[in-house]
């Protein structure tokens, strides 16, 4: 019994092999086939499609070839390994595809070329026969053997080209391209492939799942995390998200379940992957897919919903030079506080608090920090940003630390505000998931931040946790719980106009226990 069949297949859903049927229109896709077929048909010539490894060229080429076969009209020929070592044995190869039969005597270069110059003719113009060569692994024609291309669409009568070329290569076939400038002049139609955005990820996975069910028997493989994950891991290449999908139907098989989260996606991602000393996404870490999914930034929010690619400088791990603390690898300790890269926080001590007239009665507690009061803002604004709420008995707490403020309604730009260090009054579930924006040891730098993006038009607040040795980590997080990260990566998805309004910020999903202070 095929294994596929176990949860309900007819068909195996992550071959890969470039099968027809499993064919996905995302927008490049479709465009590049429209675009080629058509070029064939009004015989237009020579005709290139570039992209990295696993963007699905060879999938629109055998795509290709199944829509144009049924076309009596059209003879086409594939040549899969153009790497020839001499001009001889390629054009020997290219007579040989299109007479259909071995060659008799030994023919020379000018007389092979002779040769399919009257096959073309007889096929083009006595037989009205449209003749197509699809060439795959492009980047391995030498520059001898694009001169011979070359010369072969100059094989034309005065309203069409005699033989269509259609040319699947990888990106390193940018540089002949750029050496053998006449032959770059000749092409009509020309696409660079990039990987897919997660929206078309997504979809890809979801139409190989669809068409490969049995009928009646389509379910849910892939949580939200989980297809995030997936994305995550492969960046939208195809060809490795049809690989770690595999993966995770065989894990699925194996483990006897109906469905695969975050950790089966994390685990095949490690089977898969060797251990490196990796510095972030590139090698994939396992610190990757701890109890916190890394979402790529906060404008891939916006990513999830309109196919926006992220900028390069503004991928996890980089320095986005807004914050002091890069976003790190989040996981669970036995406390449920989260530790970096699995160490526990080691934070500097908060700085010595100010001198501060206070009520002789009463024992202060510590500060978070203090800021300038900025123009045209008011004290409980600036309370809800760092506490999350505002209230009489809120506000009076505050005003203990803040003695040179006698009128709250009348606040003065430039003077300093302090901020002290109040038991949270709300309390949180274990595992509460927050969205972070940011996460730094400057209580200014957090505080201004809070405000940059509150102005437009996001709720946010400051969640801060006190480590051993009583410094203070500040967390700037969306205004709201959750209960799981399905349902924060759901919220992430329909705040994109306010998340479009602030960018440059680096969001993760943060597990928040509830003993931590602050």
């Amino acid at each position: 019994m095929d294994y596929y069949k176990l949860l309900d297949f007819k068909i195996e859903p992550f071959s890969n092999s470039p099968d027809p049927r499993l064919f996905y229109h995302s927008r490049q896709h479709l465009e590049v086939l429209q675009n080629l077929e058509i070029s064939i048909r009004l015989k237009r010539g020579l005709n290139v499609v570039i992209g990295d490894i696993g963007t699905g060229k060879t999938t629109i080429s055998r795509q290709l070839i199944q829509k144009i076969s049924n076309d009596a009209a059209i003879d086409y020929h594939l040549i899969l390994d153009p790497g020839f070592n001499s001009i001889h044995g390629f054009l020997t190869h290219i007579l040989q595809l299109l007479k259909k039969e071995p060659l008799e005597g030994n023919l020379d270069e000018n007389s092979l070329k002779e040769q399919i110059k009257a096959h073309l003719f007889s096929q083009g113009v006595d037989g009205n026969i449209n003749t197509i060569l699809v060439i795959d692994e492009g980047q391995k024609l030498s520059l001898e053997s694009i001169e011979v291309l070359r010369e072969l669409l100059n094989f034309e009568t005065n309203d069409q080209k005699l033989l269509q070329i259609v040319i699947f290569a990888q990106n390193e076939f940018e540089h002949a391209l750029n050496k053998v400038k006449n032959f770059q002049d000749r092409i009509n139609f020309r696409y660079n492939l990039t990987d897919l955005n997660f929206k078309e990820s997504k979809g890809l996975i979801q139409y190989r799942l669809n068409q490969s069910f049995v009928q009646g028997k389509q379910q849910p493989l892939f949580s939200l995390a989980a297809l995030m994950a997936i994305y995550l891991a492969t960046k939208g290449s195809p060809r490795k998200m049809v690989t770690l999908c595999h993966q995770v139907i065989l894990s699925l098989i194996i483990k006897n379940k109906k469905k695969a989260g975050i950790c089966m996606v994390r685990t095949c991602v490690k089977k898969a992957t060797p251990p490196k000393k990796a510095n972030g996404f590139p090698g994939l870490p396992a610190g990757m897919f701890v109890a916190g999914l890394f979402v790529a930034g906060i404008l891939m929010a916006g990513m999830l919903l309109s196919g926006t690619i992220l900028p390069e400088k503004y991928q996890p791990g980089q320095d986005t030079g807004h914050s002091q603390v890069q976003p790190m690898e989040l996981q669970t300790n036995s406390k449920g506080m989260q530790a970096f890269n699995g160490q526990s926080p080691t934070v500097p001590e908060a700085p010595t608090p100010p001198s501060v007239p206070a009520p002789s009665d009463s024992i202060l507690p510590d500060i978070y920090g203090s800021i300038l009061v900025p123009e045209n803002t008011t004290v409980s604004h600036m309370i809800k940003l760092v506490y999350g709420t505002f209230h009489p008995k809120l506000l009076s707490q505050v005003l203990q630390y803040n003695k040179t403020i006698a009128d709250p309604d009348r606040l003065t730009a430039g003077i300093p505000f302090y901020f002290p260090v109040l038991g949270r009054e709300t309390r949180y579930d274990d595992q509460t998931i927050f969205l972070v924006i940011l996460q730094t040891l400057d209580f200014k730098q957090a505080f201004a931040r809070a405000a940059s993006v509150r102005h437009k038009g996001l709720a946010v607040r400051i969640l801060s946790f006190q480590s051993q040795d009583k410094g203070y980590l500040f967390n700037l997080v969306i205004d709201r719980p959750f209960k799981n990260q399905e349902m924060a990566l759901v919220f992430l998805q329909k705040i994109q106009p306010e998340i479009m309004a602030v960018p440059k910020n680096v969001v993760s999903l943060r597990t928040i226990d509830s003993s931590d202070k602050g």
